[in-house]
């Protein structure tokens, strides 16, 4: 049963626009390395880096952020990272799938070597405790991985192509290796999710969380997209209505840190 502040909340909520409204207004163009990236070149994975990417730690199989910031035009590039999906799993998902994003069709597919992205030299700025580390062995898959994928619309709304890269890693060691390193750019979002017992050695969202101490040190996205109702990263609210997705078809809600609510306009 829900209680009565959680009703209340998700009353407020419901009258703040919808995500993809309030992303629209930041929209950006195809970056042209995007737009003009044929199959037989390598990936350029710096100039995928340098675009505007959005973060999901822990994602599972589940595309919401792509489907949410591409289809506003507001990001074209994103990362996620899991260390629990097995390589052939993953590869397996990607071939059944009609539709990953709606509106949008896999054009491109290929493997990428790992050190290519995770570079061998890199500093270290999260620090698992033995418990954390002994949690962390017993759901990790055997083999690291990385795959990259192009998105091509078919629908007029939205940007005209999407780039994904997927980590069989784990995501807080991507985090740090990709955006806190000398020289990284801060990504434009994150999907943050606690998914309790999933094989999370640390909650994603939670203020304490090693992720959000990262956050804390080396800069904070613009926008965080975390589940309505749940604690989120210190100086974050909610300013849009929940978008509902994933596994669980949860509602998850764009959180700002340098906007104000009267910034945004109400729905």
């Amino acid at each position: 049963m829900k209680s009565l502040d959680n009703i209340y909340e998700e009353k407020m909520l419901s009258h703040l626009p919808d995500p993809i409204d309030i992303l629209r207004s930041d929209r950006i163009c195809t970056p042209n390395w995007l737009k003009n990236f044929k199959s037989y070149r390598p990936f350029p994975i710096k100039k995928f880096l340098g675009s505007r990417v959005v973060y999901y730690p822990a994602s599972g199989v589940d595309f919401h952020p792509v489907e949410v910031f591409g289809s506003a035009g507001a990001a074209s590039c994103f990362v996620m990272a899991d260390y629990i999906i097995p390589k052939n799993d993953f590869q397996s998902f990607i071939r059944n799938s009609w539709g990953l994003v709606k509106g949008y069709e896999l054009s491109y597919f290929e493997e990428l070597p790992i050190g290519l992205v995770l570079k061998s030299k890199w500093e270290r700025h999260f620090f698992p405790s033995p418990d954390e580390q002994d949690f962390m062995r017993h759901f990790q898959a055997p083999e690291r991985y990385a795959f990259v994928g192009i998105l091509d619309s078919h629908t007029v709304s939205g940007l005209e192509r999407l780039a994904f890269l997927f980590l069989g890693c784990e995501a807080i060691e991507v985090y740090d290796r990709l955006f806190c390193q000398r020289g990284s750019s801060t990504p434009y979002g994150v999907l943050a999710q606690n998914h309790a017992m999933g094989g999370d050695w640390t909650p994603m969202a939670d203020p304490q969380g090693h992720l959000a101490r990262l956050v804390d040190r080396f800069g904070r996205p613009w926008w965080l997209m975390a589940q309505q109702g749940a604690h989120v990263w210190r100086g974050y609210h909610p300013v849009s209505a929940p978008s509902h997705g994933g596994m669980h078809g949860l509602g998850r809600c764009l959180h700002t840190y340098k906007h104000s609510e009267k910034n945004i306009k109400k729905g």
